[in-house]
């Protein structure tokens, strides 16, 4: 079924600038010229859907209603940040540009960074043809970041909403302890005459705190769960259900939750025995 893969029209040491390996094969070069037999190369997601356990180095594709014989086969290579397996074919540039005013992307590949880089470029494509326009010339770097933009936009919103919720949180163990304690100051009272410590009221009142933050944990890790294939989308090289992370998550959260828990319970541990008998 069509498209068969992505296809990439390239010439000269594209796949030496680029860093693509040769798996079998040849790459492009001098013979392939446009009176030449029509060749391409093909990645290796290629050869495994439509050659499964033959050799594809021989074989032929058809493409613009040419058989193209296949001389060799290059690594795979994404195309997006999303892509697993992004399967493409190469045509050399002088059997498949013929007199089509496309443009053109340059590579070039340098030895650590130069600042008369650019000029360096635009006077040597100068010398092969002056009327040619150089633009857009960016550091791969960038070129990556922009591809990963939108990607990189929504999980920095999702992490600010995340840090906003993750301080209202904390905000509300606060309160709901600070309440408590309060309202139960008269009991704390008796403990502490009747002999308990003043470690053990602060540790009644921070496990209250924790064990709020444990009922949250449990409903977000089954939140996190179902909503895995959608936050699939958004992430790279990283699984949705990697224990780490979720291990990670849920420390700062109890550290966050004991942290909100500890000034009340600070609080409840001072109540003096006596004043606390007499509060209304």
């Amino acid at each position: 079924p069509w498209p068969l893969a992505n296809i990439r029209c390239v010439d000269g040491h594209y796949f030496e600038s680029m860093k693509i390996p040769l798996i079998r094969g040849r790459l492009f070069d001098e013979r392939d010229h446009a009176e030449s037999p029509q060749v391409a190369l093909i990645s290796e997601s290629v050869a495994a859907r439509y050659w499964p356990g033959e050799d594809a180095l021989g074989g032929g594709i058809i493409i613009d209603d040419r058989v193209r014989t296949i001389a060799g086969i290059v690594r795979d290579t994404r195309h997006d940040i999303r892509d697993r397996a992004s399967r493409k074919i190469y045509l050399p540039h002088r059997q498949f540009a013929d007199n089509r005013n496309w443009a053109m992307t340059q590579v070039v590949r340098t030895e650590g960074r130069r600042a008369d880089l650019v000029p360096l470029i635009r006077d040597e494509l100068s010398r092969i043809d002056p009327d040619l326009i150089v633009h857009k010339v960016r550091p791969m770097n960038e070129v990556v970041a922009f591809g990963i933009s939108q990607q990189r936009f929504a999980v920095m919103l999702m992490g600010t909403f995340a840090g906003v919720a993750l301080l209202l949180s904390a905000v509300g163990v606060y309160g709901v302890l600070s309440f408590l304690v309060q309202q139960r100051t008269q009991e704390i009272g008796i403990r502490m005459a009747l002999g308990a410590r003043r470690q053990q009221v602060r540790g009644l009142v921070a496990n209250q705190g924790l064990r709020l933050a444990l009922v949250g944990m449990a409903s977000g890790l089954a939140i996190t769960l179902a909503m895995a294939r959608w936050l699939s989308s958004l992430l790279f090289e990283v699984s949705v259900t990697d224990p780490t992370i979720y291990t990670g998550a849920s420390l700062m959260i109890l550290v966050v939750a004991w942290l909100a828990g500890y000034v009340p319970a600070r609080r409840a541990a001072r109540v003096e025995p006596l004043q606390a008998l007499r509060y209304e």
